[in-house]
């Protein structure tokens, strides 16, 4: 949903004030360090909203597996009412890193920033039947990734459409990929400043942004109040 189908719009002193974690590559070694510094994150301060920062060409769809196992997982444990994910775009977010972006609770995408997504890449060689296993086995992760993205970006269609809608890179500006889904708003969060959020967007964890946007009506009720004290 786009900001301007939504003209809810609070001022708040709810800061997105954590260190932000950033993702330029998906090896291994990548997803393990953004497991260990996620797991820390959220033991620091179990109330705080994780920033997740993106420039990436994006890489390996078993990091980017792994990070949303990770994500997941402190989801499950997390107070739902105040903690969150926030994905943020910068410059270029292509193929997993795109679907990590996707992935957030509430997910930025600086103005120019260029986003990607596609399906799979993927080869085999060896003999034949191993090269059908290894083609059952791609098609299977292949599905798996787009099933994440459709649940992600609310696509109205089935698996299938965004198969076909994919079987070619799908470049996005900033605002196409606020139309499709992959974000919710255009621009950048602030960080221990006044935030102005932007609510009643559309995400896989709209629970909590509805417990944010009650959080920012008592914040915004208990400014009028003080200001009729003063």
């Amino acid at each position: 949903m786009s900001s301007k189908d939504n003209n809810r719009t609070f001022q708040s002193k709810f800061e997105l004030d954590s260190e932000a974690i950033w993702v330029t590559d998906f090896e291994t070694e990548n997803a393990i360090e953004f497991c260990e510094k996620v797991e820390q994150a959220y033991q620091d301060n179990p109330l705080k909203p994780i920033i997740i920062n993106i420039n990436s060409f994006g890489g390996a769809v078993d990091g980017l597996l792994m990070m949303t196992d990770c994500m997941d997982a402190i989801r499950s444990v997390a107070d739902s009412q105040f903690f969150y994910f926030v994905t943020h775009a910068v410059g270029k977010a292509y193929s997993a890193a795109a679907a990590l972006l996707a992935y957030g609770d509430v997910r930025f995408a600086s103005p120019r920033t260029r986003i990607m997504l596609h399906q799979v890449l993927g080869g085999a060689y060896g003999s034949h039947p191993d090269m059908e296993v290894e083609y059952e086995e791609v098609s299977r992760v292949n599905s798996q990734l787009l099933t994440l993205i459709a649940e992600a970006c609310k696509f109205k269609g089935s698996v299938e459409e965004l198969r076909q809608y994919l079987q070619r890179d799908k470049y996005f500006s900033a605002e196409e990929a606020l139309d499709f889904g992959v974000i919710d708003i255009v621009g950048t969060p602030k960080i221990n400043e006044i935030k102005l959020f932007e609510l009643g967007i559309v995400n896989h964890q709209k629970s909590n942004m509805d417990a944010v946007e009650e959080k920012l009506k008592q914040e915004a009720s208990q400014d009028e109040t003080e200001s009729d004290d003063e």
